[in-house]
């Protein structure tokens, strides 16, 4: 899994951006790394073109009703998140 993780260009920018965001206890959406393996495995030259990737988090500190725990890093467009307060996303 990790070679197939540092072999996968986009993947690493996803996993650096979420570095950056610094969410609390973060993890990258199966769908991301479905593809990543999925892409290796059947040995294919270009990587499977993503709309998106989901970074859900949870944050032990904010309970709140409104809170949200999901961010999308998404490419050739604006980043966003479920919560427009948290700051720090960038395109990847």
């Amino acid at each position: 899994m990790e070679r197939i993780v540092r072999s996968t260009p986009w993947l690493i920018d996803v996993l650096e951006a979420a570095r950056e965001v610094d969410a609390p206890d973060w993890l990258i959406g199966a769908g991301a790394i479905r593809t990543a393996v999925w892409d290796s495995l059947h040995g294919f030259d270009e990587p499977t073109e993503l709309a998106d990737v989901d970074l859900a988090f949870f944050d032990p500190d904010d309970l709140t009703r409104g809170q949200r725990s999901l961010m999308r890093f998404a490419r050739r467009r604006r980043s966003y998140s479920s919560t427009e307060t948290r700051v720090g996303l960038r395109r990847w």
